[in-house]
C-alpha cells in the first residue's frame, strides 16, 4: 500500500525529467516523426536497425536472428538483443505511429524511468520527497545519460536503481520475497534491453545478499528464499540464454586485454560527453566508453555530505578513502613506460576496496550497501589495472574476480561500471540539498534558496544542448531493383565493403560501423539479406573481406566470393566511384565470366547478378560459409576425364572454442558431379556452416550450392 501511495509521486518526477528534457530540446519535437533520436549512423543506426528489424520480420528477430551478416546465425545475440524496445516500438507503430515516431517515444521513455528509477531508490534509502525528485531528475538528465543517447542500450539503466530499490529499505528491515522476485524480473527486463546493465544489476542484488549474510541481519533461511525468488524473477533470461552461451563458445570470452584497453581512469570521472555546454572539450581528457563526470559541484556536494552526514566521526578513515582514491585516479591517468603506474593501480584499488567495505560498516543498512556497491563499481571500472598482454601488473579486484564471478569475464567496456558511480554522486549530492533544507541554523527562505541553487547548479553544468538527430539517408536504387529481383532467401553483398585499409586489414572499426550499418538499415525494409552489418563481435568474414575486396572486380575477390554459399548479388553504392570513373569500372566488370548482369541505376549505383560463383580446389583450398539451417552441396568438376578424388570436411568446434573436424565425407568423380556434405551436428551453434574441400591429386572446380 506504501508503495502504490508514492506511484503518483514517481510519475510526477518521470513527467517532469521527460518534460526537461523536452523543453531543453525543442528540435525534438520539429522532427518527432522523421529523425532518430541519438542518429541512425553507427552505434545508434545499429539499434534503429535491430528495431526495424524486428518490425519487418518479428519472427526472426524472436529468434535471434537478422537479415544482416549473411550466413551467420544468432546474429541478434552477438550483443544487445534489444528485443523488449524493439517491441514496444513495434507496437507503437501498429498504434499507428511512424517508426521515427516510435522509436522516439521509447527513447523519451528512458528519461522518464531512469528519474522514476533513481528517485525510488533515493527515497527508498531515505531522502525526502524534494532530494529523491532532485536526484532522479539530475540522472535522467545528466552528460553521462544524454552523452550516450548514442549509444540507446545505455538509455536503459533504470533497471538497475529499480532492482536495488526493491530490496533496499534503509534500516527498516528486509524486504518480502515479491520484492526479490521482481528484482530478478528488472534483471531479465535489463538483460533483454542492454546486457551489461543485467550483469550491473545482477551484481549489485549479489552484494546485497553477501552483505546480509555477512552482517548476521538476515538468516540463513531468509537469505536461501531470497535468493530462490530472485532466481525465479529472473527466469525469462533462460529464453536467450542457449543463444548467448552459442556466441560466447563460438567466438569465445573476452580478453583481460580488452578491459584494459576500455578501462577508465582518474581523469575520466573529470570528463565530460563532447556535447557538454560548458565543459564539453574535457572529453579529450578519456575515451568515449567513460565519460563519467557526474559533475563538479556535484562531486564537491558528494564530498561535503559523506563528511557531514555520515564520517564525520570517522575522519581518519574518510581521509584514507580520499587519499586511495586520488592514487588511484592520478596512477591510473599517468602513462608509464614502466609498470610503475599499473603496480600503483593494482595496489590502490584493492586499498580503496578494503577502506570502502570498513565504513560501510557504520552506515545503516541500506545506505551502507549501496555505499559499498558504489565503491566496487568504481574500483571495477579501472578494469585489471595494466594489460595483460604487454606484461603489466593485472591484479586488481576486477582481474581477480575475472573468471570467478558469472558474466564479468563478457564485459569488455569496464569503463560502463562508472555508471553507478554516476548515480552514487549525484545521489549524494541530493542529500546534501536535504541536509541543507534540514539546517535549522538558517532561516527556511534561505535553506530553500541554498538547495534550489545547488540542485540548479548540478544541472547547468550537465546541459547538453547538442544532440545527435537524423534520419537515414535515401538507400540507392540498387536495393529495390534487386529487392523485386530476388527471393527473401538469396542474399547480396554491398560494396565498398569497408573504409580505408592498414596493414591488410580495417583502418577504422567505427568507419565500418558507420558504412555496414546504413547499408543494414536500406535492406530491412525490403527484406534482403546481407552479407553486411555490424555487431560487437567480429567476424571471419569481417576481418578477411576488406582485404579480399580492395580490388574488386579481380580474380582473387571473385574467388573469395565464391566460397559464400548462395551469394547471387553485388550492391554497389554510390560512394564506390569517389576515386573510380564509372564506365571504367563496369568494363572492368564485363571481362568476367561470374558476372550474369549488369544494371547501372540513375542515381550511379549499380547491381551485379553473379553466375554460380566457382573456385579452384587445392589441397590448402579456403573454407566455404553457409547458412547453418539449409543443405548444401558442391558442384565438383575435375580437369579433363582423370578420376578426381576429393574429400568435404565439416567443421566444427571443441569445447575449447578450437575448430575440429566433425565430419569428413570422400568422392571420387569423373565428370560435373554433385556431392552433398555433411551438415554440423549441433545447429545451436552460432556458427554457420563451414566445409573445406581438398582434392590432393587433382585441382577440380567447385561450385557451393544451398538448397
Amino acid at each position: 500500500m506504501e508503495r502504490s501511495r508514492r506511484l503518483p509521486f514517481y510519475t510526477l518526477v518521470a513527467v517532469v525529467a521527460a518534460t526537461l528534457f523536452l523543453i531543453l530540446h525543442p528540435i525534438v519535437g520539429t522532427y518527432f516523426n522523421a529523425r532518430f533520436l541519438g542518429g541512425s549512423y553507427g552505434d545508434g543506426g545499429l539499434y534503429v536497425w535491430l528495431v526495424q528489424s524486428f518490425l519487418y520480420d518479428p519472427s526472426e528477430a524472436l529468434r535471434f536472428g537478422t537479415h544482416g551478416l549473411y550466413p551467420y546465425p544468432l546474429t541478434r545475440a552477438w550483443s544487445d538483443s534489444f528485443l523488449l524496445p524493439s517491441a514496444l516500438a513495434s507496437l507503437l507503430t501498429h498504434l499507428g505511429l511512424s517508426l521515427p515516431a516510435a522509436y522516439n517515444v521509447v527513447v523519451i521513455l528512458t528519461f522518464s524511468l531512469n528519474a522514476a528509477a533513481v528517485c525510488a531508490l533515493a527515497y527508498a534509502l531515505g531522502l525526502a520527497p524534494f532530494a529523491s525528485a532532485v536526484a532522479g531528475i539530475a540522472f535522467a538528465n545528466s552528460s553521462y545519460i544524454l552523452g550516450n543517447i548514442g549509444h540507446p542500450q545505455l538509455l536503459f539503466f533504470f533497471w538497475v536503481p529499480l532492482a536495488w530499490s526493491l530490496v533496499l529499505h534503509g534500516s527498516r528491515g528486509q524486504p518480502a520475497a515479491r520484492n526479490w522476485a521482481l528484482a530478478g524480473l528488472c534483471v531479465s527486463g535489463a538483460f533483454y534491453c542492454g546486457v551489461y546493465y543485467a550483469i550491473f544489476a545482477a551484481l549489485g542484488l549479489g552484494i546485497i545478499l553477501c552483505w546480509d549474510l555477512l552482517s548476521g541481519s538476515a538468516s540463513q533461511r531468509r537469505l536461501v528464499r531470497a535468493l530462490l525468488f530472485a532466481t525465479l524473477g529472473a527466469l525469462p533470461i533462460v529464453y536467450a540464454l542457449p543463444e548467448y552461451l552459442a556466441v560466447q563458445s563460438y567466438f569465445g570470452k573476452r580478453g583481460l586485454y580488452e578491459a584494459a584497453d576500455f578501462a577508465a581512469s582518474g581523469l575520466s570521472y573529470l570528463s565530460f560527453s563532447p556535447h557538454n555546454d560548458l565543459f564539453g572539450n574535457t572529453s579529450q581528457f578519456s575515451h568515449a566508453e567513460a565519460l563519467l563526470c557526474p559533475g563538479y559541484v556535484a562531486l564537491l556536494a558528494a564530498g561535503l555530505c559523506a563528511f557531514f552526514a555520515w564520517f564525520r566521526n570517522h575522519q581518519k578513515g574518510l581521509l584514507v578513502l580520499l587519499a586511495s582514491v586520488a592514487l588511484l585516479g592520478i596512477s591510473s591517468s599517468v602513462v608509464d613506460s614502466g609498470t610503475t603506474s599499473e603496480m600503483i593501480v593494482c595496489a590502490s584499488s584493492w586499498l580503496v576496496l578494503a577502506v570502502g567495505l570498513w565504513l560501510a560498516r557504520f552506515l545503516p543498512r541500506g545506505v551502507g550497501v549501496l555505499f559499498l556497491i558504489t565503491t566496487i563499481f568504481f574500483v571495477f571500472s579501472f578494469g585489471p589495472g595494466g594489460n595483460p598482454a604487454k606484461h603489466e601488473p593485472a591484479w586488481t579486484p576486477f582481474a581477480t574476480l575475472y573468471s570467478v564471478v558469472p558474466g564479468l569475464a563478457s564485459i569488455r567496456a569496464v569503463g560502463r561500471f562508472g555508471s553507478v558511480v554516476v548515480m552514487g554522486v549525484l545521489l549524494l549530492a541530493a542529500w546534501l540539498c536535504q541536509q541543507i533544507l534540514a539546517a535549522r541554523s538558517m532561516a527556511p527562505t534561505l535553506r530553500l534558496i541554498l538547495a534550489s541553487i545547488l540542485a540548479g547548479a548540478v544541472l547547468a553544468e550537465n546541459s547538453t544542448s547538442t544532440i545527435p538527430y537524423d534520419t537515414v539517408s535515401a538507400r540507392p536504387q540498387a536495393f529495390d531493383f534487386v529487392a523485386t529481383q530476388s527471393s527473401r532467401a538469396e542474399p547480396a553483398i554491398v560494396l565498398p565493403f569497408s573504409g580505408k585499409l592498414a596493414n591488410g586489414g580495417v583502418e577504422s572499426w567505427s568507419e565500418f560501423a558507420l558504412i555496414n550499418t546504413e547499408y543494414a538499415l536500406w535492406a530491412a525494409p525490403l527484406g534482403l539479406r546481407l552479407v553486411n552489418g555490424y555487431s560487437g563481435q567480429r567476424s571471419k568474414l569481417q576481418l578477411e573481406l576488406p582485404r579480399a575486396l580492395s580490388n574488386f572486380p579481380s580474380p582473387e575477390a571473385f574467388s573469395y566470393l565464391s566460397r559464400i554459399c548462395g551469394l547471387r548479388w553485388i550492391l554497389v553504392a554510390p560512394s564506390f566511384f569517389k576515386e573510380q570513373r564509372a564506365q571504367e569500372f563496369l568494363n572492368q566488370l564485363v571481362a568476367f565470366q561470374q558476372v550474369r548482369t549488369i544494371s547501372k541505376h540513375d542515381d550511379g549505383s549499380v547491381s551485379i547478378e553473379l553466375t554460380p560463383l566457382a573456385s579452384v580446389a587445392t589441397e590448402t583450398t579456403e573454407p566455404f560459409f553457409a547458412p547453418s539451417n539449409r543443405q548444401v552441396a558442391f558442384r565438383v568438376t575435375p580437369v579433363g576425364e582423370t578420376p578426381c578424388p576429393v574429400s568435404i570436411e565439416t567443421i566444427g568446434r571443441d569445447s575449447s572454442g578450437a575448430p575440429v573436424t566433425v565430419a569428413n565425407t570422400s568422392h571420387v568423380v569423373t565428370t560435373s558431379s554433385i556431392v552433398q556434405a555433411a551438415p554440423p551436428r549441433d545447429y545451436r551453434t552460432a556458427s554457420p556452416q563451414i566445409f573445406r574441400l581438398r582434392a590432393a591429386s587433382c585441382a577440380p572446380t567447385v561450385q557451393c550450392e544451398v538448397h
